[in-house]
């Protein structure tokens, strides 16, 4: 697995590592020793260094690869160059390196902003694609790099994992967090109540639809949308949250706003069921 370290490959290695199905080798970018080692193997890896990622590769031998790590949101804008070498190019390496060494599966964490924001229904793989950002761009380009790569008979299988807006435990910046945490010295600003929808995802059901698509029996190469299938708007977002804690927010007139799944694909050929549907 690479990029074990962030939120939610810190997730996939719990859940992974407790299984006796899986021996999980987790690599960082920097080993980080607080961790609890027992169940798993963990080592440094620089994604973008082609020699060390043939190495471990080499030497680790995996039956499977969870490509994790990543460049994201506004660290894409303000170097594009990095972008493309982290988002886009460390995966064509990645993937000539598995096949080399006969890894027999790749399943890559895409994006759900690959669709942009323009949709009015819950979009289906097939949709049209419209990255408007540097991070949906390159995800969308490092998809095309693999399936280009699937059609010939060396290199894994691929499941691309189309992931719409996460939250849970470790994703401090969703909006959900944010409203959770919000206070009167610090109110989030919301793109308008009932004009902007979205379709959140926990983390724990990603890390679910991660361990099906490891198993799962699918074609040469897939792409499946990992969400809740449930578009809710910031007002229903605002009135689950106030359950608990009414969040602190101001409104910004915006324009209409909608992104959700169509999971229906994700749960024919995964077996997905996501268990943390946010119901206003």
């Amino acid at each position: 697995m690479t990029g074990a370290g962030g939120a939610m490959g810190r997730t996939l290695v719990r859940r992974l590592s407790s299984s006796p199905e899986h021996t999980v080798i987790a690599t960082y970018h920097r080993v980080d020793d607080t961790i609890e080692v027992a169940s798993f193997q963990q080592i440094e890896l620089d994604i973008t260094d082609t020699d060390q990622v043939d190495a471990a590769l080499q030497r680790m031998r995996p039956d499977a690869v969870v490509h994790l790590a990543a460049l994201v949101g506004a660290a894409c804008e303000s170097d594009p160059d990095l972008a493309e070498k982290v988002n886009v190019e460390a995966v064509a390496s990645l993937t000539e390196a598995a096949a080399r060494h006969r890894v027999a599966k790749l399943v890559f964490i895409s994006t759900a902003a690959v669709y942009g924001d323009g949709l009015s229904a819950p979009v289906s793989e097939s949709h049209a694609t419209h990255p408007t950002t540097t991070y949906a761009r390159t995800k969308l380009a490092a998809e095309e790099g693999l399936e280009n790569a699937s059609r010939r008979s060396d290199t894994p299988d691929v499941v691309v994992l189309r992931v719409f807006n996460v939250w849970g435990d470790g994703f401090s910046t969703s909006l959900v967090e944010r409203l959770r945490t919000s206070s009167e010295a610090a109110p989030v600003m919301l793109n308008g109540l009932d004009t902007f929808l979205r379709d959140y995802v926990h983390v724990d059901d990603v890390v679910q639809a991660c361990e099906l698509a490891l198993t799962a029996g699918l074609s040469r190469f897939e792409v499946v949308n990992i969400g809740s299938g449930v578009a809710v708007s910031n007002a229903d977002l605002v009135r689950w949250i106030a359950r608990a804690t009414p969040p602190v927010y101001e409104v910004v007139p915006a324009a209409t706003s909608y992104s959700c799944a169509d999971i229906a694909k994700a749960e024919r050929v995964l077996g997905y069921s996501p268990e943390h549907t946010i119901i206003p």
